[in-house]
């Protein structure tokens, strides 16, 4: 189904049966000089377009690091500073009309180089499990401050054809607002568009049993344990060697044993720092944001995004902290498709500088029931404080109100709970 570059080809490299790639994605630009729409446009909305490609992420899950996207602009693209990454699960030949919405997607700090003309992220870190995904990069701008921009056609023919949607109906395509494939539009008539994604293999943590990534402790793990069977010949790289004597034996062996089947999920800090840029403006992303599995939300009907603060912003605590800009604003967090999880710590500090700051957290429990808490800064400027959370736990959702004088939030501690 998917096209599978970088993986299983030669820029993949295999280790002890583990695969090790940067390249989880590859499409170079192709000879035809095809060239489609790409941008979402704040001044004429209803002509933003966005284009998909589907790809594979291999086990054991994988962090995105970069996302580079070809293109050929009219105007002055250097400007822009942000862009939709779009992330759908594969679940047919196009994306779903209902659930895969580009315009909700994350918004994430990207940078145009205009003498090579390649937008790429800035700072990405995006752990993605393994599975089958549509993946693109949208750069956001006004066409009358910036102009407009085309994503160059790609070389490779593999695979289902690359998909794109203008949910504003202005550019009468044949899908109308739907998704489509881009080679049944008689103006473009290509099969993919190029784009580049790298990553890295998300590290086994708190599962040393896994020895191959799996997120699994199953057979494979015990066969690479009997193979590795007796004096280690590096002691310092023995990944079977669990008790550390320099020896895979038999505590060695109980210990896998004991560990069979999943392996367990640790604690997971939400940290923002992918938003992080190195200026002093505020910088706005959108009323929905994931990171390493969670999601926060606020409605789309209150009037400002979440923002940021850059780094030399007066108001910057330090660490790039996450705000809901409107006034009373509900922020709510939950696991991305669903789940338990517990809440063990989040950082808070005030947005303006101006004294304490007091924020009221309502944890909904899985099955029913409410717990609540709340925490008083001491209203140090630029400062974040922790509180410690001590019976959120089994929760499917937390909420808090962005209440006056108002608070910018980090470093959020959560643990999944798995049935």
């Amino acid at each position: 189904m998917n096209k599978a570059f970088g993986f299983g080809v030669a820029a993949t490299m295999v280790i002890g049966g583990v695969a090790s790639a940067d390249i989880l994605y590859d499409n170079p630009v192709g000879a035809g000089g095809g060239t489609a729409i790409n941008q979402e446009f704040g001044d004429f909305p209803t002509y933003s377009t966005y284009l998909v490609a589907d790809f594979n992420v291999p086990n054991p899950g994988f962090t995105l690091t970069s996302v580079v996207a070809p293109m050929t602009v009219n105007g002055a693209w250097a400007a822009v500073t942000t862009a939709r990454l779009h992330l759908f699960a594969v679940t047919g030949n196009l994306p779903d009309n209902i659930t895969d919405d580009p315009s909700a997607s994350r918004i994430v700090p990207v940078s145009y180089d205009p003498q090579t003309g390649i937008l790429s992220t800035v700072g990405l870190s995006l752990d993605v499990a393994a599975g089958d995904y549509w993946i693109g990069l949208t750069g956001i701008g006004d066409f009358g401050g910036i102009g407009q921009a085309f994503t160059l056609e790609g070389a490779n023919e593999a695979g289902l054809p690359d998909a794109a949607r203008n949910p504003g109906g202005s550019f009468n395509f044949p899908a109308g607002t739907d998704w489509f494939a881009i080679e049944t539009f008689d103006a473009w008539q290509f099969h993919s568009f190029a784009l580049t994604v790298e990553g890295d293999p998300i590290p086994p943590g708190n599962c040393p049993w896994d020895l191959d990534n799996s997120g699994v402790v199953g057979a494979t793990d015990l066969l690479s344990l009997l193979v590795n069977w007796g004096k280690c010949a590096d002691c310092d790289d023995c990944p079977a060697d669990f008790d550390g004597n320099c020896t895979v034996g038999a505590t060695d062996l109980l210990a896998l044993l004991v560990n069979w089947g999943p392996c367990p999920v640790g604690a997971v800090i939400i940290d923002f720092q992918v938003l992080e840029i190195d200026d002093g403006n505020i910088h706005n992303w959108g009323y929905h944001y994931e990171e390493d599995g969670f999601q926060l939300d606020h409605p789309k009907s209150e009037p400002f995004e979440f923002a940021t603060f850059g780094t030399q912003e007066s108001r910057y605590p330090g660490s790039t902290a996450l705000f809901n800009s409107t006034a009373n604003g509900v922020t709510t967090l939950t696991r991305i498709g669903g789940g338990a999880f517990d809440v063990q710590s989040i950082d808070i500090s005030n947005v303006n500088n101006n004294g304490p700051v007091t924020v009221n957290f309502t944890g909904n429990i899985q099955g029913g029931g409410q717990v609540f808490d709340n925490f008083t800064t001491s209203g140090s400027p630029n400062m974040l404080e922790t509180h410690v959370f001590t019976d959120f736990n089994n929760l499917e959702s937390m909420v808090w109100v962005q209440e006056s004088p108002f608070h910018q939030f980090d470093n959020i501690t959560v643990v999944p709970v798995e049935p």
